[in-house]
């Protein structure tokens, strides 16, 4: 039995051929076993508190769980290098949105007052009077 199987289609000649790959079941179930563990690990963070690095595990996690699923499960490993190159340069431009979409809003009730910010941003969250909980998205109650 071949890996490869052979198109069936009548082209003109200029049109490149496709050829499907075939993957042992072998692969499915190790790919599987992996992103069950990725998810475990994820669960796991979940009950641990690193402070600002627990955005950054599971991130990171949420990648590798992604890049398994487009190199096995979507072919993507057997593919044409264009092809990676697209992929590649779609994660380079999440990140860099990401990125900025972050330092924006982790920052932000530094200096909007409508944010609960003051300039010192030790003082940047409003207080719950009723609780004396910081408020949720550092917006402050109106009662």
């Amino acid at each position: 039995m071949s890996a490869i199987a052979e198109p069936k289609s009548e082209s003109s000649g200029n049109e490149p051929e496709a050829v499907a790959h075939v993957a042992s079941p072998l692969i499915y179930v190790a790919v599987f076993l992996g992103l069950l563990l990725l998810t475990a690990g994820t669960v796991a963070q979940s009950y641990v508190d690193l402070g600002k690095l627990n955005l950054l595990l599971v991130m990171g996690i949420a990648t590798l769980k992604a890049l398994l699923i487009l190199g096995f499960f979507m072919h993507l490993k057997w593919d044409t290098k264009f092809h990676a190159i697209v992929v590649v340069t779609a994660l380079f431009f999440l990140g860099v949105f990401y990125t900025y979409t972050h330092a924006d809003t982790g920052r932000r009730g530094e200096f909007d007052p409508d944010q609960g910010g003051v300039l010192d941003p030790d003082h940047a969250v409003r207080i719950l009077p009723k609780t004396g909980e910081p408020a949720p998205g550092g917006f402050g109650a109106s009662e």
